[in-house]
């Protein structure tokens, strides 16, 4: 999911189809989440430092319009002014009519509340998260210690599909948490088992039943090959979290133990997503950074004037595939060109 406007959740974008006369051109575009922000060129933003707010069409301009009108009283003033005079000049450029309101924001906030299970007496435990939707998600994260692995997923999940006008834009670190706690995740067998073997080392001495389950689980891990299916990790989640929580070991987290669903869906969803925009797989499977690439063109140009006698490319999208084309066989030359 691209954050180019400000908006991972899409929360603002569904009021600006709310509140907004949204033009057909909008409607007919390519949806914010099926472009590919990472190709677009730095000049292309209204905002370029942080790449964000596109103009690179008309339907992003208007967009960026949109989302920046209800960004710009969180901004620093100047940044504002200049970010503002950028989207201005775009709207200018693509022929833009004056925005159309065709609804008021109601300025309360929806109420929303989230209901987990106890962990001890299993009492239904209500947080209600009312306006304060990125707080909320802050707070049981650095508490995690505090809570089961059920309630992690039950509140993460819970917190992920609440309602548009509930969300607010959550930090990186906040986020990638929730999927975790959700399972909007995986990871490779070796990972797995290794969180198993963890626990094993901990507990052998002082809890030869929990020992002896555990050493079942890591067999039938050592056998399993690629990434492993959500339902059997949850499993060993659980297995996990009943140990760590049976001999304490919960109070450690974040220090020298990581809770189970950190090392067992640790490659999350979206964290495929950015793998799977920044890298550049060449002819001989070699995989580069995208804007690692970007920040040595110099390089690349110079392979490409004395290798190949001249630089076809104009621009950097251009140039990623040119060197996509390269034969396997002239990989390594450019490698060389690139470490120079």
């Amino acid at each position: 999911m691209s954050n180019a406007f400000n908006d991972p959740a899409h929360a603002k974008l569904l009021k600006i189809w709310r509140e907004m006369e949204v033009p057909g051109f909008v409607k007919e575009a390519q949806s914010v989440d099926e472009q590919d922000f990472s190709s677009v060129t730095v000049d292309h933003f209204a905002d370029p430092a942080n790449r964000l707010y596109p103009v690179n069409t008309k339907s992003n301009a208007w967009l960026s319009r949109e989302h920046f009108s209800r960004d710009k009283s969180k901004l620093e003033k100047n940044a504002a002014e200049i970010i503002g005079k950028r989207i201005k000049k775009a709207a200018a450029f693509w022929g833009l009519d004056e925005p159309i309101r065709v609804r008021e924001e109601s300025g309360q906030p929806t109420i929303h509340h989230i209901t987990i299970d106890g962990d001890h007496d299993k009492t239904k435990q209500v947080i209600d998260i009312t306006g304060h939707y990125k707080s909320a998600a802050e707070q049981f994260v650095a508490n995690r210690p505090s809570y089961s692995y059920d309630a992690c997923r039950s509140f993460a999940r819970q917190m992920l599909e609440a309602p548009a006008d509930v969300k607010e834009p959550l930090e990186v670190e906040t986020e990638e948490a929730l999927c975790k706690m959700a399972n909007y995740g995986s990871c490779m067998p070796d990972t797995a088992r290794n969180a198993v073997f963890m626990r094993m080392c901990l507990v052998r001495k002082k809890d030869p039943e929990a020992f002896g389950q555990l050493t079942k689980v890591a067999k039938v891990i050592t056998g399993m090959e690629g990434l492993m299916n959500i339902d059997v990790l949850h499993k060993v989640a659980r297995l996990i979290d009943a140990v760590d929580r049976t001999h304490g070991l919960h109070v450690r987290y974040g220090r020298d133990i990581n809770p189970p669903e950190q090392e067992l869906f640790h490659f999350t969803e979206k964290r495929a997503s950015a793998v799977r925009d920044e890298a550049v797989v060449l002819d001989d499977g070699t995989i580069l950074n995208r804007l690692e690439l970007l920040s040595m063109r110099d390089r690349v140009d110079e392979y490409f004037e004395k290798i190949a006698g001249e630089v076809s490319y104009e621009d950097d999208n251009q140039m990623i595939e040119a060197l996509t084309k390269l034969h396997a066989s002239e990989v390594p030359t450019l490698l060389n060109f690139l470490e120079a």
